[in-house]
């Protein structure tokens, strides 16, 4: 029923690659290429503030601290998995 009134179903991961958003993808994928915060937020046209939290939220759901862990829960993620890597790469 709740479906039906257009409820989301609860499907969806909460950790891992797989939980991240598209814009939380776009930015972890800057960073992890190092780019810094100004950076991205000029490339994307976004709000520095916006990257922050995009960020923090990409670090609790890939379960690192750091920035410098970012491309290797990235890189891990992307292996774990069968299709392409975030550059379209199988």
């Amino acid at each position: 029923m709740l479906r039906v009134g257009g409820a989301r179903s609860g499907s969806a991961p909460l950790t891992g690659e797989a939980a991240l958003t598209g814009s939380e993808r776009r930015v972890a994928a800057l960073a992890a290429d190092g780019r810094t915060n100004a950076e991205i937020s000029d490339l994307l046209h976004l709000a520095r503030r916006t990257v922050e939290t995009h960020l923090t939220s990409t670090y609790r759901k890939l379960g690192i601290q750091r920035r410098a862990d970012l491309a290797g829960a990235m890189t891990a993620t992307a292996s774990s998995h069968r299709g392409p890597d975030r550059y379209g790469t199988p």
